[in-house]
């Protein structure tokens, strides 16, 4: 039959496919969501003294969550102030994980 391929080349065609798309799985990571419950536990160890058991802001300028003062903006940019600090809060740069800092906004979200 014209343009059909012989069995043998779709066999082996497959097989290759199949083993692209394996090793595809293989080298890239899995993903894995923000721990609520980690964010709330770092939350409270770091973040509670100026930014209030509910987020409230207890000193002046810490943003009042509840209000979503601070958490309108993409995971990015909260991250980076988290990372680099702001105004009176501390830079978190090599005290928190980056996936400790996905786990804290997870727990911020929660106060809006």
């Amino acid at each position: 039959m014209r343009g059909m391929r012989p069995t043998g080349l779709r066999s082996v065609r497959a097989s290759l496919i199949a083993l692209m798309v394996m090793a595809a799985g293989a080298i890239t990571p899995a993903a894995k969501a923000a721990d609520f419950f980690k964010g709330e536990t770092i939350y409270k160890q770091y973040c509670l003294n100026c930014h209030g058991a509910a987020g409230q802001g207890v000193i002046g300028g810490a943003p009042n969550f509840t209000r979503g003062q601070g958490l309108m903006k993409p995971d990015a940019l909260i991250y980076d102030t988290i990372l680099k600090g702001k105004n009176a809060m501390p830079a978190f740069r090599g005290v928190l994980k980056e996936e400790e800092l996905y786990d804290v906004i997870t727990y911020l979200r929660s106060f809006m």
